[in-house]
């Protein structure tokens, strides 16, 4: 047994690594990125973006010491965005993504990307335009963002 707790808790607050690519349909994106801090503020750098971390999320990792350490990051199909509202958000890190395939499932679509040669799963709007072999720009929903230490596999913050 990992964790014993409501569905929703499960969900939202997984244990580890393991919980948070259990449970869910479709399941968590993870990958790894190293926390980078520049002046007052914490980053996570994925390949060749820097990615700003939310104030309690970068406060909790800087006094657990994670600074410079590598992380596992996970993030919702849900939480990874491709519409124009989000998108255009001045505080958003936009990342560019292909798509490999778009699967349409009448209530939403599931966009299946490819950023920083990493997989990710993006649950859209049925109403979505994005084609499978189109190149768009996504942003991931950061006050969402699940982080695990990279060695026990355990949630640093959620």
């Amino acid at each position: 047994i990992q964790q014993i707790a409501s569905p929703q808790v499960l969900y939202d607050e997984p244990v580890n690594v393991f919980v948070a690519g259990f449970i869910g349909s479709p399941q968590m994106n993870m990958a790894n990125a190293v926390v980078v801090k520049q002046g007052d503020k914490i980053y996570l750098q994925f390949g060749e973006y820097m990615l700003e971390l939310p104030p309690e999320k970068a406060n909790a990792l800087e006094k657990q010491g994670y600074v410079g350490s590598e992380v596992i990051f996970g993030i919702r199909p849900e939480d990874v965005h491709e519409d124009e509202a989000f998108v255009n958000n001045e505080n958003a890190t936009l990342m560019k993504a292909y798509v490999e395939v778009t699967e349409r499932l009448g209530s939403e679509t599931l966009l299946y990307l490819v950023i920083n040669d990493i997989n990710f799963t993006a649950r859209v709007s049925p109403k979505t335009k994005t084609q499978s072999g189109d190149t768009i720009m996504v942003a991931f929903d950061m006050p969402h963002m699940h982080i695990f230490d990279k060695e026990t596999e355990k949630a640093i913050v959620h």
